[in-house]
C-alpha cells in the first residue's frame, strides 16, 4: 500500500532500508515487494542491524535518516524502508522522495482480509499432528523441544516437551522432522507435549 500511495512503483525504487535482524527477514521483504535475489539495488543503506553500529530497538529510525541523507545528496530519487517487529507479523513502510507524492498523507492499518483463512489454534487436543516448524531451546535441563504442527482436523496444535534420548531426540536435532508425524497429548490447561514420533 505505502508503494502504491506514493504514485510509485516499486521500479521506480531506487534503493531499500529493509529490517535485518535476521537475513530471512530481508528476504521476506523482497519476496513481498517482488524483488530478486539479484537485484542490483540495495538493500540497506546503513550496513544493516548487525553491522552498522546503532541500536537495536531503534535501527528503522537510522534506516529512515540514511533515506533522507541519500535523497537529500542526490544519491537517490526514491527510497523504501521498510520495518518489521513481533515475530515478522508487524510491518510498517515508508516511501521517502524529493517530490512529494499528489494527494494527502496517507496511513494505513490494513487488516489481514487478504491473507486468507488461517488455522485455528487446538486449546484441547490428543493424537497424532503433521510438525510445520519446530525449535530447540537449550535450558539447565537440557534441551526443550516447541512444535507448531496441525492435525487432521486442520487445527494448529502447539506442544513442547523436555527432550530425552530416542528416537524423537534423534529426528529433531540430527534429522528432519517436518513433515513427520508426532503424539501430541494434553499436559494441563491449553498445553500440550510431544511424546513421540508416529
Amino acid at each position: 500500500n505505502a508503494v502504491a500511495s506514493s504514485g510509485l512503483s516499486v521500479s521506480d525504487i531506487e534503493a531499500f532500508d529493509l529490517y535485518s535482524c535476521f537475513p530471512i527477514a530481508v528476504i521476506e521483504a523482497m519476496e513481498a515487494l517482488g524483488i530478486d535475489i539479484d537485484d542490483p539495488r540495495p538493500t540497506s543503506l546503513t550496513g544493516g542491524l548487525p553491522f552498522f553500529g546503532g541500536p537495536g530497538n531503534n535501527y528503522s529510525m537510522h534506516g529512515i535518516a540514511s533515506a533522507v541523507s541519500s535523497i537529500q545528496s542526490g544519491q537517490y530519487s526514491h527510497v523504501l524502508v521498510g520495518a518489521l517487529g513481533g515475530h515478522m507479523s508487524k510491518h510498517a513502510v515508508g516511501v521517502y522522495s524529493r517530490t512529494p507524492a499528489s494527494g494527502d498523507w496517507l496511513s494505513s492499518e490494513k487488516a489481514f482480509e487478504d491473507a486468507g483463512n488461517s488455522a485455528s489454534l487446538a486449546s484441547e487436543f490428543s493424537g497424532s499432528a503433521v510438525v510445520e516448524t519446530f525449535t530447540i531451546k537449550m535450558i539447565p535441563e537440557g534441551q526443550w523441544l516447541a512444535v507448531l504442527a496441525i492435525n487432521d482436523e486442520g487445527e494448529r496444535v502447539i506442544a513442547a516437551s523436555l527432550l530425552a534420548q530416542g528416537e524423537l531426540y534423534d529426528k529433531f536435532t540430527g534429522g528432519e522432522p517436518i513433515g513427520e508425524r508426532v503424539m501430541i497429548e494434553p499436559s494441563g490447561e491449553n498445553t500440550h507435549r510431544v511424546v513421540g514420533l508416529v
